[in-house]
This record gives C-alpha cells, structure tokens and sequence, in this order.
C-alpha cells in the first residue's frame, strides 16, 4: 500500500489534508528518502552557524550555498520536539506536501531500473542548484492528483521524457512543462545572497549593540557573490566605533547607509513592525519585547540603481518552455518564482499582457494551451486542523491563438 494513502484524509475543502498525528511520519519519511544521515550532518552544521552569528531561526536565514531544505527540517525539528503548537509554521506545511508527494509517486519511481527514481530524488533533493527544481515538478504533479486527475505521471523521473507531467482528465491526456525561477531571477539582487547578508548583518545588531538602527545597502550594480563575506567584514568592524554614516564598499560598487531608527518609548506594536515590511528586499528584526510592544527595531534594506529584467528572465523561460511543448496533445505550461510576486498587479499593466500575447501567438507558442505563472505567497497560507498545500498566488493565461488540439478542456482545474 502507497503509505501516502494512509496519510491524506479528503475534506470538502481540499482532498488529501495531512492530520497533526501523522506529521512526525511524514517528516521521516522525507528525510530517510533524502538520506537521514546528510539530514542530520547538515542540520547540526546549520545549527552551529545560527549559533556563531546569532541569527533567529527562519527558514530563509541560511548561507548562500546552504539547502534550502536543511532550515525546515530544523524548523519542524524545534516545532515538533519543543513547542508543536496547534497550528505549525507555514514551513512544516511544505515539508509535508513535499512528503506526501514523493511518497504518493513512490509506485512509480520505485519501479525504475536500478534504483534510478530514488537516486534522480535524493542528488536533486540535495543539491542547493536543483532543489527547488525538484520540489517544484513534485508538488506540481501532486496538485493534479489532488485536484483529480487520474493518473498522474511524474516523467520528470526519467531521463528521456518528453514532458514533466502526463495527466489524464476525464479520459484526455494534458502534457504539463515546468520551470522554476531561482529566488532574484531577473533581479539585480540576488534573494539568497540578501537574506544570507541581511540576516547576518542583524544578528550582529542583535549581539553588539542595543541600538535601534536601519541599514541600506545601495548597489551600483548587482549585489555579487564574491563581495558578500567582505561586507559583512567591514560591518562587524563598523560596529566598533559610531556605525552611522555612509560608507563606501569594494572600489564605490556599493554604497552602506547607516542611520539611527527612533522608536517611541512606550515601544511599537506586531502590526506597526508589520507596516515596515514594503520595499521587497527588506529584512527587520524586532526585539528588547515587553508585554506586547518591541522596543528595539532595525531592518536591513538594499537596492540597486540599474533597473531589474524581471521580464526579460520571465521570456527566458517561456521561450525554453516553448521548445519542450510537443503539439501532440493539450499543454499546460507552468512557471514559478521563487519570490513574492503580485501577478494581479502584473497582470493588469498592459506591456505585459502584451508582451504574453505576443509571444504565444507565433510559431510554436501557439503549441500552449495554457500558460500559468505563480509566485511565492507574501504571507497567505491555509489551516484548518490539518495541513494542506499553501496557496500561491497566479494567473492563468488561457492562449486564445492556441491550435485546437494543444487547447486544454475548459472545466478541467487548472
């Protein structure tokens, strides 16, 4: 029996909902699949960082080469053994679709010659570069069978497949191609590279100084790799003498601001520290907390003074898509980033709708029946007494100029 089966209850809500009993299961499952062992070696290497920089556990506060993975496994490791509260971190959610996905597939890639399907999962699952690939393509293919489709075929797992996904709706089969967008795609600014910088940055804050203090780092350019360890050197050596002031770094190609943040003395509350969260590479930690006001606030920001090409990343990407799509049967083709996006907004601005209908309107772009584009939530996530998939937001691009045989069925739940 596929033990993902005894996992998942159905609901009227959202079928396959995963109970708190059966989480520490669920966890395990996943990380005995990857390879307890790494799981393990990793986690208490990870532990040992947050511990030198004092940096809060969050799962985005990890160095730039660290799996994404390894700080939600912490998460869930302290959720579970210490607090488990009623309702777990939004992180503790996708462990678990991630669980319960390979697990629902396990027939499938478990029948793969020489151990092929497991090996495919644990190098991707491992490797910082194609994880989020990975986890991507899976839980993809989960929303299908979730939503209803049977069968659900992850060809993702073999190495000559033609597709990502073979779903069947209503007797119909509806080929699906993935991609994810690394966190900063497009964007001058690197999102791993500023949360590992942001976060180091403010535990420093948090250790040295009881100072409420606001940071910008203004890049020339793009905010590279190589740079990263020299900053913070300068920061942890600005923070023996007065900090503020501007500070110029690597040759003039950035920029450091430093300023004093006045807090009011009675303090703030959870919703005005909230109201601080804006501009999109933004990181603030809050702290000196009494009853329920913070009384010492800094945050972190950077920017950069060339313009991103968001879209430019974005064409990328479909046009890859593009040359995947066979024509054979109806396509879906699904694009995620993974940062915030607002796609309502995006999709509203005429240059962009434009720029879609342009694109699939011409040669194999009318090979796509549909082309979905989805971004990391800001802040939504679902719980009812059972853990479900987050939701993300998307739109839905239906290719009016689609050729008849790629249009995907109108009531099927994209």
């Amino acid at each position: 029996m596929n033990m993902a089966k005894s996992w998942f209850v159905s609901s009227s809500d959202y079928p396959f909902g995963i109970p708190m009993s059966k989480l520490g299961e669920c966890i395990e499952y996943l990380r005995n699949t990857i390879g307890n062992e790494w799981v393990l070696d990793e986690i208490l290497s990870y532990r040992e960082w947050c511990h030198k920089y004092s940096i809060p556990l969050l799962w985005n506060a990890r160095p730039p080469n660290k799996n994404m993975l390894i700080p939600m496994f912490t998460i869930f490791e302290d959720w579970w053994c210490k607090t488990r509260k009623p309702k777990p971190p939004a992180v503790v959610i996708d462990l678990a679709t991630i669980a319960g996905a390979i697990s629902y597939f396990e027939p499938y890639w478990s029948s793969l010659t020489a151990g092929a399907g497991k090996k495919h999962i644990r190098s991707n699952m491992r490797n910082p570069e194609t994880c989020r690939g990975m986890i991507y393509e899976l839980t993809t293919a989960f929303h299908y069978v979730r939503a209803g489709a049977t069968p659900v075929t992850p060809l993702f797992m073999r190495p000559d497949h033609e597709a990502d996904i073979l779903i069947t709706w209503q007797g119909k089969e509806i080929e699906v191609h993935c991609k994810s967008k690394i966190p900063g795609a497009g964007q001058k600014i690197h999102a791993d590279l500023f949360d590992y910088l942001a976060n180091c940055t403010l535990g420093y804050f948090s250790n040295l100084t009881g100072r409420s203090l606001k940071v910008k780092l203004v890049c020339n350019n793009e905010l590279k790799r190589e740079d990263i360890e020299y900053i913070l050197e300068r920061i942890k050596n600005l923070m023996k003498g007065d900090l503020v002031g501007d500070y110029p770094l690597c040759n003039n190609r950035y920029t450091l601001r430093i300023s004093e943040t006045r807090i009011p003395p009675d303090g703030i509350t959870v919703g005005e520290v909230e109201k601080l969260h804006k501009p999109m590479y933004r990181a603030i930690l809050a702290d000196n907390i009494i009853g329920d006001r913070y009384y010492k606030v800094s945050y972190f920001d950077a920017i950069s003074r060339k313009r991103p090409k968001v879209a430019s990343s974005l064409k990328d990407s479909i046009k890859q898509a593009i040359r995947q799509v066979t024509g054979k049967r109806p396509s879906i083709v699904a694009i995620h980033f993974y940062d915030p996006m607002d796609w309502e907004v995006a999709n509203k601005l005429r240059g962009f709708t434009t720029f879609l209908e342009r694109i699939l309107q011409q040669g194999r772009g009318k090979d796509v029946g549909v082309l979905i584009l989805s971004g990391e939530p800001l802040s939504s996530e679902r719980w009812t007494g059972q853990v479900y998939e987050r939701s993300m937001p998307k739109i839905q691009y239906n290719n009016p100029y689609a050729n008849p045989s790629v249009r995907v069925p109108a009531n099927f739940k994209v």
